[in-house]
């Protein structure tokens, strides 16, 4: 017996002694193989739901450049899932859910046995489709397309796409080949029972009304062309030209099992034009023609619906989010702002309104979201355009893009007014200057999230308040700081970075950063994004860029505590101090015991709000000098530790005064501390910042300026 394809010798080899049965005839026609077998499947039940014997005489059609083709030879062979609709007297197994293509590394005689057999055997059982497989479609699978979202009205035309031999039809405003055509366009839904069983296609209107006879295609269809001519704009010719399209939005139930509903999409495509079908009908008044409705010819296509927030969720995996719809007001939308934007846009995540003054210029394509062809626009509306194109529920009338100087004072009064709209407020801002303003000058509840990256793009930085905003942004900030002295992979945390020139002007340089970090750190933000969002605690989170990936530098931050005092000239200053650096004193306090103890404060002070963060210190000095009546702060590698902390945060921690202890209660200001006070003054004058002074007692603290 001598095959023509691989498959079918393999086939006629194993058969000779395989426990699937034997071969009973065989043919060649056409480069095709025909191999008649009877086969035995090797583990049915005893309890079958259909009708599957314990012999089956089954026909194989193998050629080598497709699946093979597996009829039943029983002319009663029951109707079951997973068949495929067949064009001659035999029912066809549906083995494979692949394409050749995606099968054909696997594909041998073994194989194929082995994929008859399990059919078979769960088909028996009525097993073939697990719990989480969907409800069969109703029409067999089809190569061809309708790619549309809700069109502006019931006119609109579609454009033909081909590729590999698929079709598609995609939604255009206007045809713009001789492939392309206006369509009208007529919904229906309908609710129907199924026996989880493939049909052959509709190929005209009584067909498809056949299938569905609960619903007036016939009518609908009729009404439609009759009304056509009255549409505006558009002659006679034009209008005979027009086909009609109808989707149909099939809910489908399970006729044995009620629970289970799916739906299902297909579009239904008139062959037919109108002018042919006003034939097909009898509504020519020069024709005396009957109605014929099988004259109505049809196409069935897939029905792909276009992109919107819906899908984009589904399709990401975070649907079943409680918050993907929160209203998030995004300053700031440069290089990791417009990318993190992008992301959660394709997710399906948030509702946006987004705030930046500048332009998309050439150098921005390096690495912002948009690419050429923007250049000179604001980027805030390039991107609401974006939005809008995306999703097609937008509302027309809200406004999303705001092309403001978040930092001009006559913008206050808006940024309030989209600040109390938000739900929460993101900061991609890249700006200190930006950051202080939304968490200190403007009063509100509003959550503050902010990404940024490090000047040379080796690290990207979380900072999340919580969801009462016990934790401000700007302390945050300073938790952030205070991190990098602690961690030593953060050494090179502020380096200088590379800069380019793109004008004549000093002004208009761009960092060297690479696509690749933006991206990634962008990617990092927006799934973080969406993951604090369920939270209620503040965060602080550092990754860093490594030759491997990415390392995670995360932790829960410092509360800070707010004193106000007064200096010299009378100026009022707010003082936050972390509850770690008030717990260190009072530890350092309680180990010193009976003699006096004392240490450095470190932090940073905002000149312009009168603002003094006290975030770290640094412990006595081995040269200190304790006594039950007095402490005297040493200086043994204390310029250099001081120096460092400067270098490793770029300056925005340094030296900003003292604290010492008493041994009793008495936190007022001794005669020996009134003369260090003056001089700490003295030497801090020359830097314009106070000097602050803490002296710790058995009870509590005294804060002095």
């Amino acid at each position: 017996m001598t095959m023509q394809t691989k498959i079918g010798e393999q086939l006629v080899s194993i058969l000779t002694s395989s426990p699937y049965g034997r071969i009973t005839g065989s043919k060649t026609v056409g480069g095709r193989d025909f191999i008649y077998i009877d086969f035995t499947p090797t583990s049915l039940c005893q309890h079958r739901a259909y009708d599957i014997r314990n012999t089956e005489p089954l026909i194989i059609v193998i050629t080598d450049k497709d699946k093979p083709i597996i009829y039943s030879n029983r002319k009663d062979f029951p109707l079951t899932a997973h068949q495929n609709p067949s064009e001659n007297e035999h029912r066809e197994l549906c083995l494979f859910d692949f394409s050749y293509d995606e099968l054909k590394h696997l594909l041998d005689g073994s194989f194929l046995l082995r994929q008859i057999d399990d059919w078979l055997c769960k088909t028996a059982s009525d097993n073939i489709h697990g719990e989480s497989h969907p409800i069969e479609p109703l029409f067999m699978p089809v190569e061809s397309s309708v790619v549309f979202n809700n069109p502006p009205g019931c006119i609109f035309a579609l454009r033909l796409c081909e590729i590999a031999g698929r079709k598609y039809y995609v939604q255009a405003k206007e045809p713009c080949s001789s492939d392309d055509f206006w369509i009208l366009y007529l919904p229906f839904c309908l609710d129907i029972e199924t026996d989880n069983i493939i049909r052959s296609l509709p190929t005209n209107i009584k067909e498809l009304t056949e299938y569905f006879p609960c619903v007036d295609f016939e009518g609908k269809i009729m009404e439609t062309v009759i009304t056509c001519d009255l549409i505006p704009n558009m002659n006679k010719s034009a209008v005979n030209g027009m086909k009609i399209l109808m989707p149909l939005l099939i809910n489908k139930t399970l006729r044995n099992d009620k629970n289970r509903t799916e739906s299902e999409f297909r579009c239904i495509l008139t062959k037919s034009t109108i002018g042919q079908m006003r034939e097909a009908l009898g509504l020519n008044i020069s024709t005396s023609k009957k109605r014929n409705m099988s004259g109505v010819e049809i196409e069935l296509h897939n029905w792909i619906k276009g992109f919107d927030r819906t899908l984009g969720a589904i399709y990401n995996g975070i649907y079943e989010h409680p918050a993907r719809q929160i209203n998030i007001l995004q300053f700031g939308v440069g290089a990791i702002g417009s990318q993190i934007l992008g992301n959660c846009i394709k997710a399906g995540f948030g509702s946006w309104t987004l705030v930046d003054r500048d332009i998309f210029l050439p150098h921005n394509v390096a690495r912002h979201y948009l690419d050429v062809g923007y250049f000179g626009f604001h980027k805030t509306l390039l991107l609401e355009n974006l939005l809008r194109r995306t999703y097609a529920d937008i509302d027309l009338e809200s406004k999303i893009s705001f092309p403001l100087d978040v930092l001009d004072e006559k913008n206050d009064d808006t940024i309030v007014e989209l600040i109390n709209k938000s739900d929460i407020i993101l900061d991609t801002a890249a700006s200190p200057a930006v950051s202080k303003l939304l968490s200190i000058d403007h009063s509100h509840n509003k959550r503050i999230i902010s990404f940024f990256m490090n000047p040379t793009g080796t690290s990207a930085v979380a900072l999340v308040e919580d969801k009462d905003r016990m934790y401000r942004l700007d302390t945050l900030e300073y938790e952030y700081f205070k991190r990098l002295l602690i961690n030593p992979i953060h050494c090179n945390h502020f380096d200088r970075e590379d800069r380019v020139y793109y004008s004549a002007s000093c002004r208009d340089t761009s960092a060297v950063i690479s696509q690749d970090l933006v991206a990634m750190f962008s990617a990092l933000c927006s799934k973080k994004l969406k993951r604090v969002v369920e939270t209620d605690h503040a965060e602080v989170l550092i990754w860093i860029a490594s030759d491997d990936g990415v390392n995670t530098d995360g932790f829960r931050p410092s509360l800070y505590i707010r004193e106000e005092r007064k200096d010299d000239n009378g100026n009022t200053w707010t003082i936050l101090i972390s509850d770690e650096v008030k717990e260190d004193i009072k530890e350092s306090r309680d180990k010193a015991g009976a003699v006096e103890t004392g240490g450095v404060l470190i932090g940073g002070v905002d000149k312009f709000r009168n603002i003094i963060y006290i975030v770290t210190n640094i412990p006595a000095p081995d040269d200190s000098v304790h006594a039950p009546t007095s402490y005297i702060r040493g200086c043994k590698g204390l310029p250099q530790k001081i120096e460092s902390i400067g270098n490793l945060t770029m300056g925005m921690l340094g030296y900003i005064g003292e604290w010492h202890s008493h041994p009793n209660a008495y936190t007022e200001k001794s005669t020996d501390d009134i003369t260090l006070h003056k001089s700490m003054k003295d030497y801090m004058s020359n830097h314009c910042s106070p000097a602050v002074m803490i002296i710790a007692g058995n009870y509590g603290f005294s804060f002095y300026i």
